[in-house]
């Protein structure tokens, strides 16, 4: 079994330390989190995360590094169709914005992206037993395994028993903000587009082989509740999905998604954050709710204003549509802006 790399860990340790030390403007309320669905057979499309409503300033550029760990446990079978996913990806990326006027800013995010057997298992396991939450058989398989496998009428279409990591696809994306002023203040609304780039590999499960274009809204409001500290944020979009290497036969050239969110600032330092993320199916033609079904995920966390020079995000994020997304992931990203 081949052995992925530590080096994306170790470059975002090092990241972060250089971050840290970086000059970063105030952060923002109304930031959601750059969260996603990590499914194997989501993830390898062109799904934007989360997006800010605001825009950076002309001349001025932002840079965050952020991990991803999604621990994956699914067995479903229906007449002639069957999966599995059972084991961890992990999604390192460098996500780099830069203002191009007071209105418009385009950036580039790179992503480093591995599939294993992990060492999640033990501890999701544990937290099943405590808080008495369904674990879907997981406890009877054996902990820390890779196993994704689809077959549908007789066909293997996707089986990856193996450790893998690579570049991901890489994504181009830009803003324009048609409402709204300058700053994290007001209300805001962005136009939003993006072409994510075949640069990963199918058969690493780390792209999907074909370029996806996606375009939407991203909305923010601190106005409806401006004495508590309270802020609310969301994005809606449409994603062309290319015809990719993988299940193409079933795959939806047209997908849906979006996102509602709400921070409150308790402290200077501190806002907690709730957001919902969605999205319609990627395939068709399927009884699995794995691969054909829509998908919403939970995102509970916060963000640490570690001084004006940074800020961090910490969140876990729940499958509420059970089965379309992984069981549990950690999200947690550093950001800086110059």
């Amino acid at each position: 079994m081949k052995t992925a790399p530590a080096s994306p860990i170790f470059a975002f340790l090092l990241s972060t330390a250089v971050l840290l030390w970086s000059p970063l403007l105030h952060g923002y309320d109304g930031m959601p989190f750059s969260t996603r669905n990590r499914n194997p057979f989501v993830a390898i499309y062109g799904l934007p995360p989360a997006e800010p409503a605001h825009v950076l300033p002309s001349g001025r550029s932002s840079i965050q590094v952020g991990v991803d760990a999604a621990s994956n446990y699914v067995v479903e079978v229906e007449a002639a169709e069957a999966v599995i996913q059972d084991g961890e990806n992990w999604r390192v990326h460098l996500t780099c914005r830069y203002g191009v006027t007071d209105r418009m800013e385009v950036g580039i995010e790179i992503p480093y992206v591995i599939h294993t057997g992990g060492f999640l298992d033990g501890p999701v396991n544990t937290w099943h037993d405590i808080t008495g939450l369904p674990d879907g058989g997981r406890k009877n398989t054996a902990n820390n395994r890779i196993n994704t496998t689809y077959i549908k009428d007789g066909r293997v279409l996707i089986n990856m028993e193996e450790s893998s990591a690579g570049i991901g696809d890489i994504r181009v994306f830009g803003g324009l903000r048609l409402l709204g002023s300058e700053g994290d203040q007001g209300r805001s609304l962005t136009l939003r587009a993006g072409l994510k780039l075949p640069t990963g590999n199918p058969d690493d499960l780390t792209g999907s082989g074909a370029a996806d274009l996606h375009v939407g809204v991203a909305v923010m409001d601190t106005t409806l509740s401006p004495d508590t500290g309270i802020s609310f944020f969301g994005n809606a979009g449409i994603l062309f999905a290319g015809g990719g290497d993988l299940i193409r036969d079933q795959q939806r050239s047209l997908v849906g998604f979006g996102s509602l969110g709400v921070g409150w600032r308790i402290t200077d330092r501190f806002t907690p954050k709730i957001q919902v993320d969605w999205h319609s199916p990627f395939h068709q033609d399927s009884a699995l709710s794995t691969v054909d079904a829509w998908s919403a995920q939970l995102v509970l966390g916060g963000t640490l204003s570690i001084s004006e020079k940074s800020q961090l995000d910490m969140a876990i994020v729940e499958d509420i549509a059970v089965d379309t997304a992984p069981d549990v992931l950690f999200h947690i990203a550093l950001g800086t802006r110059f």
